[in-house]
């Protein structure tokens, strides 16, 4: 790759040099789902590695979530003042740290510092990622370009749960995580050789606690995006409920093993994909604000019939086609909701991702023990988390974002 300090724009990348950061940004961007799907099926195991209930180890998801959040809050300011390269380099080598870590947990509690770490790390490596995006691109293009980034990192809602559970058939789960920080050195070496900074020391924001607030007032102050922010919260609660329950339903309530859990998981995930490619498409064609509240309802919906088949004692297929429905329409949402987001906020990118993934990451830690207490045998208390969740999203969109005021994406 072209040896260069810094680059200014997308438009002027190479064609190389445009692929080489799809991919990089990508993989940057896969340690999220890869802090937590690989491992999912592997839960009753890890329950018996240090003698914990089932409820114990699922806290370890709210480690992460907490993790999630303070990576956030403090990598995405700190990418505006210092720069996108060194903090990226850090947190994906400090993610392959943590997951060497997590191999070598003695208890319970261990296991939930070193799964904090690697949740931390991934978090801040996903939101320097989506700095780096806004650096190189403004609204339209920006959408586009995260489309195409999500079709690599999309891959690992679906590799993660088959590789983690058909593995599990012949191999331990540590030697599982193993596998997988070996892949984060792997990325860590391609970040270190190929990524270039995109925030000129010139467009850097002022360090310091006082500046860093300055930033987090500044975002705040856009209506628009605070109604976003309401909703994304409420659309990772309803995300980290699927994915706290999903283990549960799949393999206690329809008593489908390890290996069948993970091929749907993968299949809903895969859905989900497809749905960031949808839906970054129809808000190219059409208003994005009209096709992020459209997918909105429809996740609804879908949690409204999640209910209604618990109810009715509906079969396997049943709930299974109705959770990749909601997944369809979560990831749809996807892309328009952080183009509309960010396209206002370039010069404080780190700190509107940071300030977004932050109260997400906050929102699903404090519903950590409500997922403890819903029921892990059907669909109902998933259902009824997500159609409240999304309800109340859509409340926030129409009365708060005002979503019919929002201004069409430029090209």
């Amino acid at each position: 790759m072209q040896k260069t300090k810094s680059i200014q724009s997308g438009d002027d990348l190479t064609k190389r040099q445009r692929l080489v950061f799809i991919v990089l940004l990508g993989l940057s961007m896969t340690l999220m789902p890869y802090t937590i799907d690989p491992i999912l099926a592997a839960f009753p195991r890890i329950g018996e590695t240090f003698m914990a209930t089932d409820q114990q180890v699922q806290l370890s998801l709210m480690a992460v979530t907490i993790g999630f959040a303070l990576g956030q809050l403090i990598t995405g300011p700190l990418s505006d003042a210092l720069g996108r390269k060194r903090p990226m380099l850090v947190v994906v080598f400090l993610w392959f740290a943590a997951e060497i870590a997590t191999i070598f947990a003695p208890t319970i509690e261990v296991f939930y510092v070193a799964r904090f770490v690697a949740a931390f790390a991934a978090a801040s490596a996903s939101v320097v990622a989506s700095a780096i995006i806004r650096d190189l691109y403004k609204e339209a293009k920006m959408m586009r370009f995260l489309s195409q980034v999500y079709i690599v990192q999309g891959v690992s809602p679906v590799l993660g749960p088959i590789v983690g559970s058909q593995l599990l058939a012949f191999m331990s789960w540590q030697n599982i995580v193993l596998l997988f920080a070996i892949y984060g050195l792997v990325t860590f070496i391609g970040l270190r050789i190929f990524l270039v900074e995109t925030l000129h020391s010139d467009n850097r924001r002022s360090q310091g606690i006082s500046a860093m607030f300055a930033r987090f007032g500044a975002v705040l102050h856009d209506r628009i995006y605070v109604g976003l922010v309401i909703f994304s919260a409420l659309q990772t609660v309803a995300l980290f409920s699927y994915l706290n329950l999903v283990p549960f339903i799949f393999q206690d309530g329809f008593k489908i093993g390890s290996g069948e859990f993970g091929f749907f998981f993968a299949l809903n995930s895969l859905v989900s994909v497809i749905g960031t490619q949808v839906g970054g498409r129809l808000a190219v064609r059409f208003r994005s604000n009209w096709v992020l509240f459209s997918h909105i309802m429809l996740a609804g919906a879908a949690g409204v019939a999640l209910v209604i088949a618990a109810a009715m004692g509906a079969e396997f297929g049943v709930v299974t086609a109705l959770f990749a429905f909601f997944t369809f329409n979560f990831g749809a949402t996807y892309t328009p909701l952080a183009a509309i987001a960010m396209a206002p906020h370039g010069e404080e990118a780190g700190t509107a991702a940071s300030l977004m993934g932050v109260v997400n990451f906050v929102a699903a830690s404090l519903a950590g023990p409500l997922y403890a207490v819903l029921d892990q045998r059907t669909s109902a208390g998933a259902g009824a988390t997500i159609a409240t969740c999304y309800t109340l999203g859509a409340l926030s969109l129409w009365f708060v974002s005002r979503v019919r005021s929002i201004p069409p994406l430029k090209n």
